[in-house]
Parts: C-alpha cells; structure tokens; sequence
C-alpha cells in the first residue's frame, strides 16, 4: 500500500456484528518524509551589507522528523549547525555564497537551499586630494591631483572645478580610473577649488583642494 503523508495521525479500527460492535485504541502512524522546500532567509536583506554590521541567517524546510542543518559557504562546509547563523561585524573576505543543508536523519536525506549572494562593502573614509606643493606659473607650470581615501571600497569617482563637473580637454587629462588628473600647462583659469567625490553603493566621500595659478 502506497503512504502518504496525509497518511499521518492516530488510525483505529471498528469490528461489528448484527447485535454490537467494538473500536480498538488508536495508534498514531508517524510518516518520515523530507526534508523538502528548503528555503534561506537573510535578515536584514540587502543588496549590500556595510562592513561591521550584523547579519542573521535563517533556514527552515518541510520534514519530519524535523530536519538538521548544516550550513556551507562557497560551496565549503562550515563547522555550523543549528537553523540559525548569525553573523557578527562582517567583513569583505566573508563576502561570497552561503547555502543551508537540510538533512532528515529517518529518510537520510540531504538537500540544500538556493545559495544567497552577501556583499559586504567597507565604507569610505578619509578622502583626500593631494595636489603641488610649488609656485604655479600660468603657462609654464603643471599639475597633478590625486584623490584617495584611507578606507573604503571606491566604485566611481567624479572631479568638479567650483561646483561644476571638471571635463577633459587637451590641457585635462584624467587617469583611466579618474584617481588623478594632470592639467599642462596650468593657465589662470584654473584657479579654483576642485572637489573630488568618492563613491560605492554604501557610502560616497568628499575632498576639497584649492588650486592658485601665478
């Protein structure tokens, strides 16, 4: 006889005759199935997490017995168990795919949940512009400004000449990744103060530099 689970529950039997009849006690049928419909949780659940902030990781699954889990990060297994992992003042390095096991120790069964991506990206902190230190003479001298923070994931950078978006030209030219930009020669028109704006998806810093032509 094929079982299924909504099979499980108490079961008894009745016996009859013309004249009586009799019902046993009732034994409980217990069905072992699962563990299915494996499902991971991330609370809070972000696109990208601040680097020190705090994550908790939740699994669940339909089984019974009730399953076990075991937990594995790209692809490794860690020395976790339990329904709950907590994660406590994430870094960068633990960045990467986390997936539940879900086992049933009647069935024998292992099965995981869909790996969820966590980003952990570091704030930027400590933008600076370092620029000459010399006399700058209009039409003989050159410059260079470079933009940096002391820490922090950088995604894009952005360079204004009072308040209005620096653009290249014969005389500008930026590096590849916008880190620095050298002006040859320097005329008087660029006296002015240059901003550059540090940016990534948790965070945007700002560097100011003022910048005299003679």
């Amino acid at each position: 006889m094929l079982v299924l689970r909504s099979d499980r529950g108490p079961l008894c039997c009745t016996v009859y005759n013309t004249i009586s009849n009799d019902t046993s006690q009732p034994i409980f049928l217990n069905i072992s199935f699962g563990p299915d419909n494996v499902e991971m949780t991330v609370d809070p659940q972000k696109e990208f997490h601040i680097s020190g902030s705090d994550l908790t990781l939740f699994c669940s699954a339909q089984s019974s017995p009730p399953a076990e889990f075991k937990w594995a990060f790209n692809a490794t297994t860690l020395n976790r168990e339990g329904q709950e992992f907590k994660l406590e003042d994430i870094q960068g390095n633990q960045s990467g795919y986390y997936t539940c096991w879900a086992h049933n120790t009647r069935t024998l069964r292992y099965k995981p949940s869909d790996p969820s991506l966590i980003t952990v990206i570091e704030k930027i902190s400590d933008a600076n512009i370092t620029g000459p230190t010399e006399l700058l003479i209009a039409g003989n001298s050159s410059a260079n400004l470079s933009c940096q923070a002391t820490a922090g994931t950088i995604v894009s950078r952005e360079w204004l000449k009072d308040d209005q978006t620096l653009s290249p030209s014969s005389r500008i030219i930026f590096s590849g990744d916008k880190s620095s930009v050298s002006i040859d020669p320097v005329e008087g028109t660029d006296n002015g103060q240059y901003q550059c704006i540090l940016t990534n998806p948790v965070s945007r810093g700002i560097a100011s530099y003022n910048l005299t032509v003679n």
